[in-house]
């Protein structure tokens, strides 16, 4: 793991870039994405930012506030729980190079797997639920015989919606 400092003020975004330089998580991912340093850990003191970054891959971050952790002592605990040694140095796989660790690489990892499986599957949701919506409005249109009110009925769903 890569433990990163910055010049930047308290609190300020870690994530966030200028236009004379890249952001310190861009910077940190830039140097996981070498070979062996998928995490960096990227800080100001109050905001922590856990960043995996591996070659070809989309980055993913973390961002804890220090400033939560008197008042939610199970998010400190859960931080403290991925920085443990035994979850930063262990490699992503096991030894058959099939079985995946309990790594905090591998967290992250199975992350990015799911999210496009989550990506997918609410497409899906979302066609599904579109999809009776406009069997409705074409059925109510053919009843019409094509004499659907299209400009009051879209202009009274904006007004509800707002």
């Amino acid at each position: 793991m890569c433990a990163t400092g910055s010049s930047e003020p308290w609190g300020a975004n870690p994530a966030e870039s200028s236009a004379d330089r890249p952001s310190p998580v861009e910077a940190a991912a830039a140097r996981s994405r070498g070979p062996g340093v998928p995490l960096s850990l990227v800080t100001d003191g109050q905001l922590w930012a856990l960043v995996h970054a591996r070659q070809g891959e989309s980055t993913s971050v973390g961002v804890f506030d220090a400033g939560l952790w008197s008042e939610e002592p199970v998010l400190f605990q859960a931080f403290t729980a991925l920085l443990e040694s035994r979850r930063v140095q262990i490699p992503a796989t096991a030894k058959d190079g099939r079985t995946f660790t309990d790594s905090t690489a591998v967290l992250f990892a199975r992350t990015i797997e799911k999210q496009s499986d989550l990506t997918e599957d609410l497409g899906q949701r979302v066609r599904q639920a579109v999809e009776p919506l406009v069997a409705e409005i074409a059925r109510i249109d053919r009843g019409s015989s094509g004499r659907f009110p299209w400009n009051t009925w879209a202009s009274a769903r904006c007004t509800r919606a707002r």
